[in-house]
């Protein structure tokens, strides 16, 4: 036996994965994946719906409380520039005194809190009689009017299953349709 035939103990064990191993842990993944994908989208989807209504609730009860504490007419709308009201709550709402209720903000109104809403937030309506697309408080809390709730547009979508109502007394509620 020479000396260049000795068999030495690895100090470094080799790494790795045989083939079989690899696709037999693709596998699991792909399985695990499979079944857990589709539960993961309607639990995004409810959490985004959730974050939409958590903010037009909190939305709507600051400018009720504003227009108590104040004791003025305030509105609440949907507003692409800061001033008129579009109806499009999914983008941004603004909160402003309104004294001459004209549902737009004026030179001599104050804007008190703009918001926006969570990114990626799907169409939301604003249902209220007359058609009006703004929500007024008068300065005891109640609504000018304009008691109605916001809902999701597609109807047909059976992930989202709640309203945000507003009545006329001014009170907001969550309700499951």
């Amino acid at each position: 036996m020479r000396a260049t035939d000795k068999t030495y103990p690895l100090i470094f064990p080799q790494l790795g994965m045989t083939l079989i191993e690899l696709l037999t842990t693709l596998s699991v993944i792909a399985i695990t994946m499979s079944i857990g994908f589709p539960s993961m989208s309607k639990w995004i989807k409810t959490k985004s719906q959730n974050a939409a209504f958590e903010t037009l609730y909190h939305s709507v009860t600051f400018a009720r409380t504003k227009a108590i504490r104040q004791q003025e007419n305030f509105t609440i709308c949907a507003s692409k520039d800061n001033t008129q009201c579009n109806g499009e709550w999914n983008d941004t709402i603004i909160i402003f005194n309104d004294h001459n209720k004209n549902a737009q903000l004026d030179s001599s109104e104050i804007l008190y809190k703009t918001i926006s809403m969570p990114q990626g937030t799907p169409c939301i309506q604003w249902r209220a009689g007359g058609g009006r697309d703004y929500l007024r408080f008068k300065a005891n809390g109640a609504t000018s009017g304009t008691a109605g709730h916001f809902r999701y547009c597609d109807p047909n979508t059976t992930q989202y299953d709640k309203k945000l109502v507003v009545s006329f007394t001014g009170r907001t509620s969550i309700k499951k349709l």
